[in-house]
């Protein structure tokens, strides 16, 4: 699954409201509506891609790491890139 932010995150929720974001998306895979929706990614490993154009501040990146932390409990893996560029 993929999440594309191209806003700063200096305004973003706490990372509890953040943690409980990614944990819904970690349960419309868990509930398998992501494989009735997508049949192909039936079976596949559960990976949520973060693709930021922004730099992440190092307090956004706690919060992340703070997810990801969350997340690996249900095997579901977390990372991001920042700081790309919008062509």
């Amino acid at each position: 699954m993929h999440v594309v932010e191209t806003e700063p995150w200096y305004d973003r929720p706490d990372p509890a409201q953040l943690n409980e974001k990614f944990l819904n998306y970690a349960g419309f895979a868990l509930d398998g509506q992501l494989a009735a929706t997508y049949p192909d990614a039936a079976g596949l490993p559960i990976q949520i891609v973060i693709d930021a154009y922004v730099d992440l501040a190092p307090a956004a990146v706690a919060d992340l790491e703070s997810v990801q932390r969350s997340l690996a409990q249900y095997d579901i893996g977390l990372r991001w890139n920042d700081g790309l560029v919008l062509d």
